[in-house]
């Protein structure tokens, strides 16, 4: 009855501390009167029995949920609350779990919260009852720990013994219904994400600020778990990077653009961009730009080495997304210069994007900045190129020496005279103000054709690769450069 009172809410110890004091507490009085009259203890079922032998760790055995948890659970917010919760659940201070994971009010829960201290206490009734381990002869407090409070009540280690068999029994049961709870979490679990992406495309597309992190309920609750998990990966550099090559119009491979991929235990493959919101809104942007570069600048070192042995392409480049603070930070642009130097990367390996949207956010300084990178011999790239004033005046500085078409543009001219148009008098303006002009989102020959037909001369797509790891891009890059 304890138990099923803690499971709905309801402090079964206070409800039942009468029962206890009049009928299991003298019990150990009359164990230790018998040892000291000469005789055996006879009281097996005492309150001491029940708080050291039944309820380890708090009501519902707790510290064997814990146990299971920290061995065996796969949940990282659930692995970080019980860590948290194992000093006080030491003392058998239980309602951090209880309540944090929580436990009360768990259906995947409910069954082994109930059966293991029953089967705590049939395993120690059965030690007790055969003479393995003496019945309890000492009053110890609740908050006593385990293995210490075993050999304290029955003055025997084979309390603190039987202490650690119920602990493990208890997990073993535990660790079935543990599968099953983290099998339910991550499904809804999943069902809010998917609720959160479709929050945060719905705000792209309407180009309107969002805040996910202080979003109510459960999807403000996903995203700062997964902006957490994000701050986690940065720490750890497990964030990887992909690269989709691009080709110039005789299909020879030019460069490639290194793409944030985040594999997330649960929910999959994240949306980059929505990586990118949460990195922002939780003050983890400039570590993961600097960690994004860290990695494509290593791996440009690669390509310059492979280069030198002309297992790739000579003038191969590496293209990196940096956003708007990005570009008009110092001591951001200091640490991209500076690592660019630091590999002893030649000039034009390494390419800086920026879209034409994150363009909207520069300030008046933005120029000189923007200069100092071109100057150490990093090209800069405008992406998502459309037809907006603010990338028109900066072409007009001669800073920008790229321009990647929008994909709407490109993948449109098929079927819109009026996106043909665009492209051609992109490609026109190119020719006199002497930038580079590369089509994303080529998907066909017939695209492609059409594209070089109003001028484009560099192309990026599935037409001719997706995006792969690094090792497998060079291998197919290679591949394709000797076969031209």
């Amino acid at each position: 009855m304890n138990n099923v009172m803690w499971f709905f809410g309801i402090h079964g110890g206070n409800m039942l501390d009468g029962v206890a004091q009049s009928i299991f507490v003298p019990g150990t009085a009359a164990n230790a009167a018998a040892m000291a009259a000469g005789a055996e203890p006879v009281q097996i079922v005492t309150k001491t029995f029940f708080d050291v032998f039944a309820s380890i760790g708090g009501a519902g055995a707790l510290l064997s949920l814990l146990a299971a948890i920290l061995l065996f659970g796969k949940r990282r917010n659930v692995r970080r609350l019980s860590a948290f919760a194992t000093v006080p659940m030491v003392f058998n201070i239980s309602e951090i779990m209880m309540f944090g994971l929580p436990v009360v009010w768990n259906p995947a829960l409910f069954i082994p919260f109930i059966i293991v201290p029953l089967v705590n206490m049939i395993i120690a009734y059965g030690a007790m009852a055969i003479g393995i381990v003496p019945p309890t002869i000492v009053d110890v407090s609740w908050t006593t720990p385990p293995i210490v409070g075993g050999y304290v009540a029955t003055g025997s280690v084979a309390g603190a013994a039987l202490q650690l068999v119920n602990l493990i029994v208890g997990a073993v049961i535990y660790l079935p219904f543990l599968r099953r709870y983290e099998r339910l979490a991550n499904e809804r679990d999943c069902i809010e994400y998917r609720s959160l992406l479709k929050l945060f495309e719905d705000a792209e597309k309407a180009q309107r600020e969002v805040n996910l992190t202080a979003a109510p309920g459960a999807l403000g609750a996903v995203a700062r778990s997964l902006a957490e998990d994000i701050r986690l990966a940065v720490e750890d550099r497990t964030l990887r990077l992909h690269y989709q090559p691009q080709f110039d119009v005789d299909g020879r491979p030019i460069g490639a653009e290194a793409l944030l991929r985040f594999e997330h235990p649960v929910y999959g493959a994240i949306y980059p961009p929505l990586v990118i919101e949460l990195a922002q809104e939780a003050g983890l942007l400039p570590d993961l730009e600097r960690a994004v570069f860290d990695r494509a600048l290593d791996d440009a070192a690669v390509v310059e080495s492979r280069a030198a042995k002309q297992a790739m392409p000579a003038g191969f480049s590496i293209s990196v997304n940096a956003t708007a603070r990005m570009l008009q930070d110092e001591a951001s642009v200091d640490f991209l210069i500076a690592a660019v130097r630091a590999r002893g990367l030649s000039a034009g390996r390494v390419v800086v994007e920026a879209t034409e949207r994150e363009a909207l956010r520069w300030d008046e300084g933005a120029s000189d900045l923007l200069k100092r990178i071109a100057d150490a011999g990093i090209p800069l790239a405008i992406d998502d190129f459309s037809m907006g004033r603010t990338s028109f005046q900066y072409l007009e500085t001669s800073v920008f020496s790229i321009v990647k078409l929008d994909g709407t543009i490109a993948k449109g001219v098929m079927e819109n005279q009026r996106y043909a148009e665009i492209v051609s008098s992109i490609t026109r303006l190119s020719e006199q103000l002497g930038f580079t002009v590369l089509a994303e989102y080529v998907e066909t020959e017939e695209q492609r054709d059409r594209l070089v037909a109003l001028g484009c001369s560099y192309f990026q797509g599935y037409l001719y690769a997706p995006a792969l790891p690094f090792e497998a891009m060079a291998e197919r890059v290679s591949e394709m450069s000797a076969s031209r």
